[in-house]
């Protein structure tokens, strides 16, 4: 937490924007110190937590566009690409050298491996296929409850974002109703996992993301009107 011109601006590691509870919780503790004369513990230098922060700050930017003021945040997922350089770099190989580089990429990446089976799959037509591999990593993913212990610096929070990559890229072929079918088991697997959890809405966060791409696939999807309004008001009540 730091002043700037005259205003208290704060920064957590928790997934809330702007100030958060953690931060009321420390000028509130503060205060507390003045008003009983008692001293404000300092922390030292060498304090993991200000390793956690630098490790946050390095993944997200100040959003140059907004209010210098306003204290909000800008993702680096945002403005991350390729660099020119890497796509001149690229365009200069040939297809022999391509492939190579790929499979050097797919052997040491799992998440690479996987994403060429998903084209492959979509390429083949072979959807059922595909379906059955994200449910299989919906149901990984949500077999652990998440927990957090911000005092220690501890927690598990289940990473849902290559769930929803696979989602989006199913979508975005015209394959809604294969996600509709995804999102049932998201929501299902995902209402257990939130119920089991002990954090503070991590969790239901992570599982909310994905959500957004179902809602679209909803729109999209080959369900009557009404089917489609009682899907999204028993996904509202789940989540």
């Amino acid at each position: 937490m730091l002043c700037k011109a005259g205003k208290l601006l704060s920064n957590c590691t928790c997934p809330y924007d702007a100030t958060c509870k953690h931060a009321v919780a420390v000028v509130l503790e503060y205060l507390d110190c003045l008003k009983k004369k008692s001293s404000v513990p300092i922390a030292s230098t060498n304090d993991r937590r200000f390793e956690l922060l630098d490790n946050d700050s390095e993944a997200q930017m100040w959003d140059e566009e907004d209010d210098e003021d306003s204290g909000r945040f800008r993702s680096k997922e945002h403005i991350r690409g390729v660099s020119h350089d890497s796509a001149s770099f690229l365009e200069q190989q040939t297809k022999e050298q391509l492939i190579s580089l790929i499979k050097d990429l797919a052997e040491r990446h799992p998440a690479v491996l996987e994403d060429l089976h998903d084209k492959q799959n979509l390429s083949e037509g072979n959807i059922k296929q595909l379906v059955r591999s994200i449910q299989k990593e919906i149901r990984e993913v949500s077999s652990e409850p998440g927990w957090t212990n911000h005092w220690k610096n501890e927690g598990y929070i289940p990473d849902y974002s290559h769930v929803k990559e696979r989602l989006k890229g199913l979508l975005d072929l015209g394959h809604a109703d294969a996600v509709i079918t995804l999102g049932q088991e998201l929501l299902e697997q995902g209402a257990q996992q939130v119920s089991m959890s002990h954090d503070e809405g991590e969790t239901s966060c992570a599982i909310g993301s994905c959500m957004e791409i179902i809602f679209k696939a909803l729109a999209q999807s080959s369900l009557p009107p009404v089917e489609k309004m009682l899907w999204a008001v028993e996904a509202e009540r789940q989540n």
